[in-house]
């Protein structure tokens, strides 16, 4: 009866931290700012993102999403070039990499994931 009762609460401990674990990695990166949205599925205006257009304050859409990645910009593998989609439509910025028709790999998919923050509305 005892190995039950200590296995038991062994459970209910791992239950707890692993609930605890995944509600703190579910928050959007970069929603801490105060201009940010906090929901990830807000309809957000063109005019809202073009405020938004500086290296320390950079939100962006891709393909009707809207995404705040000012936390990955100065992180960004191909350096200040990301500055130019700040505050606009950076679609074809993302989709013509390097301006040689490549678009970006699956893994900037998944890490571009991370900042969305809502969808443009008309």
């Amino acid at each position: 009866m005892k190995k039950y009762i200590i296995g038991s609460v062994i459970v209910l401990i791992a239950i707890i931290v692993t609930g605890f674990i995944l509600t703190q990695k579910t928050s959007a990166p970069g929603t801490e700012n105060s201009k940010a949205v906090t929901s990830r599925t807000d309809s957000i205006s063109a005019a809202t993102v073009s405020t938004h257009s500086s290296k320390s304050d950079c939100w962006t859409t891709i393909d009707g999403s809207v995404y705040n990645i000012t936390e990955f910009v100065s992180s960004h593998p191909g350096g200040d070039v990301i500055v130019q989609a700040c505050g606009t439509d950076g679609t074809d910025l993302f989709n013509n990499r390097e301006g040689n028709g490549k678009k970006h790999s699956p893994t900037a998919d998944v890490i571009l994931a991370k900042y969305k923050i809502g969808e443009i509305t008309n």
